[in-house]
């Protein structure tokens, strides 16, 4: 089955940026160590503003350009969220063109350090609204990934619940539609099966935990696309009954890498097949990852989170030692006057 009709493409006139982007979005071949120093090193790990400003004007672009594929529209704005998503966006869907103002979720609370976060599209002109949860790109989203007993996402979705619950009330019952990749496409299915949402798409989202489906959730079935070659899908033991399962299976997914294939989500964008939830389900496959994951969770965890709560800890001492030696140095300005 063939999707995606009206996915992007570069010509002679792209730019460097707007090829290495293609390659992040849709799987056409980039040079990888030019990838890694300008996208994961320049844009996410030092937070260059003026090269995320670039990437958004350019996600703007491919946005329109999608033609109002629902499969690549979900697909642009998981990506969206690496880019430090604010200000206006259009986006084409059913036939329309949107505008929309971008509101802040954050996921955990500020005492942890920078939040994970969730960007809510608030529509402008009488559009559906869009609930997008951010992938993993900071130590608490790898700590969100390893919940222990439940599946990815699962501690931060529970504590902002009610943030969430309150901004999808700001709109008509079962109308929003929900996004994410990765981490933020669990989030996604977690919202899917216990929020109001209309309809979700995920790319390469993990599976959840049999105690987290919601067999009488009244959304329309979500969209999980994912990579044959990517084992974050398998890290989950159970897909919601319903759901709309596409796996990518071609040479060139078993040619990538696990890291590329879990990163580029083509799934969403070339030929791919419909598989069956019971099937993927029960694998092998599967019950190895899954349990595994669930099995080891609660052994790894506190062993991320212990360096990482010492970590803030020393940070909050050096704010604090830095304030007071401010303080003292301000009063012996002001005794020496």
């Amino acid at each position: 089955m063939q999707i995606g009709i009206g996915l992007p493409r570069t010509d002679d006139t792209s730019t460097d940026l707007e090829r290495l982007m293609h390659g992040l979005f849709f799987g056409t071949p980039v040079p990888f160590v030019n990838f890694v120093r300008t996208i994961g090193i320049k844009a996410l790990l030092f937070g260059d503003s003026q090269l995320q400003r670039q990437m958004r004007e350019i996600t703007q672009k491919w946005v329109l350009e999608a033609e109002g594929d629902p499969s690549i529209i979900g697909h642009i704005l998981s990506y969206y969220t690496f880019f430090a998503p604010q200000g206006e966006l259009t986006i084409p869907w059913e036939d329309n063109l949107y505008r929309y103002l971008v509101e802040f979720l954050p996921l955990t609370p500020p005492v942890l350090g920078p939040p994970l976060m969730a960007y809510g599209l608030v529509p402008q002109d009488g559009g559906p609204p869009f609930l997008i949860f951010a992938a993993t790109c900071s130590m608490l989203g790898v700590l969100a990934d390893i919940n222990p007993f439940f599946s990815a996402g699962t501690y931060p979705f529970h504590y902002a619940k009610p943030q969430l619950l309150a901004w999808l009330n700001r709109f008509p019952l079962h109308s929003t539609v929900a996004c994410g990749m990765s981490l933020g496409g669990s989030l996604a299915l977690l919202a899917h099966q216990s929020l109001p949402i209309a309809k979700a798409y995920t790319y390469n989202p993990s599976g959840l935990t049999p105690w987290q489906l919601n067999p009488h959730t009244q959304a329309e079935p979500p969209h999980v696309y994912y990579n044959a070659g990517d084992i974050v899908p398998l890290s989950g033991p159970s897909w919601p009954a319903n759901t709309r399962l596409y796996r990518l299976e071609s040479p060139t997914t078993a040619r990538r890498n696990p890291f590329l294939a879990h990163l580029q989500c083509v799934g969403a964008m070339q030929g791919h097949i419909r598989s069956e939830v019971p099937a993927e389900n029960s694998t092998w496959k599967r019950k190895i990852v899954a349990w595994g994951h669930l099995a080891i969770s609660p052994l790894l965890f506190p062993l991320l989170a212990l360096p990482y709560a010492l970590y803030l800890v020393l940070r909050a001492v050096v704010r604090a030692s830095v304030w007071i030696f401010q303080q003292m140095r301000q009063a012996r300005v002001s005794l020496s006057r």
